[in-house]
């Protein structure tokens, strides 16, 4: 599986697009988005059939194959080789979850965030998502520092908390996370306001091709706050 936040999509491949489209999660324009493609793409010179996978992963799962569990939780949700259903989808990826596969808790908080196959549960989100973080899964990492920013009801913000799970993501190179930990720094909000280190993050997340930050580092350029006023780096950061 290929997990992804913010990710551009191949329409051949067999995606599914899960947009974490929930007020907790909105940043303006921007909306964290879960990317999960099919584990099995066709090799050259095999047959696909994924329906007889489906049937040989429902074997091993029912025997708690942990594997077997998640890639059937992947194949009921993309609707891979049988009907999608969504239920059993969370069903598959709860019970990996359970055996601490991150990949699963990681797919099973995207769920429970958006609230497909389960009933949207901000808590059980924010459980999961921090079970495969603390296994070091970076885009976990994200998911919890978006939960920890926004809150949920009578769940208030902890900034502090999501700045922290921002950098971790962050520092394995999550573009979005790298952006989102630099709009902190540069605000002073869970951390003290760093202006070097928050440069520092949005050239880190604009390098690796993140448009938001691209653009925050055109403006950190034309509007000289730290660094040379300088239109043409502007112009060159705009057109990349």
């Amino acid at each position: 599986m290929a997990v992804g936040v913010l990710e551009s999509l191949d329409e051949k491949g067999g995606t599914e697009v899960m947009d974490l489209d929930i007020t907790a999660f909105r940043r303006g324009p921007l909306s964290a988005r879960v990317v999960f493609t099919n584990p099995l793409p066709p090799l050259p010179g095999f047959p696909h059939d994924p329906a007889d996978a489906v049937r040989w992963l429902s074997k091993a799962a029912v025997q708690g194959q942990v594997l077997a569990q998640y890639d059937l939780g992947l194949h009921y949700l993309l609707g891979s080789g049988v009907r999608m259903d969504q239920k059993a989808s969370a069903g598959w990826f709860s019970k990996a979850a359970e055996q601490g596969d991150a990949a699963a808790q990681v797919a099973l908080a995207a769920l429970y965030f958006s609230g497909r196959g389960v009933e949207q549960d901000w808590r059980q989100g924010v459980r999961w998502s921090r079970a495969a973080a603390l296994q070091g899964d970076a885009t976990a990492q994200l998911l919890l520092g978006l939960a920890q920013e926004q809150g949920d009801g009578d769940q208030p913000p902890d900034l502090a908390q999501a700045a922290h799970w921002f950098r971790e993501a962050a520092k394995q190179g999550n573009s979005f996370a790298a952006f989102c930990l630099a709009s902190l720094e540069e605000g002073g909000r869970g951390l003290p306001r760093n202006i070097a280190d928050a440069v520092f993050w949005y050239r880190k997340a604009a390098d690796a091709g993140d448009a938001p930050a691209e653009l925050k580092m055109g403006d950190l350029y034309w509007d000289g706050i730290v660094l040379p006023r300088d239109a043409e780096q502007r112009l060159e950061s705009l057109s990349s």
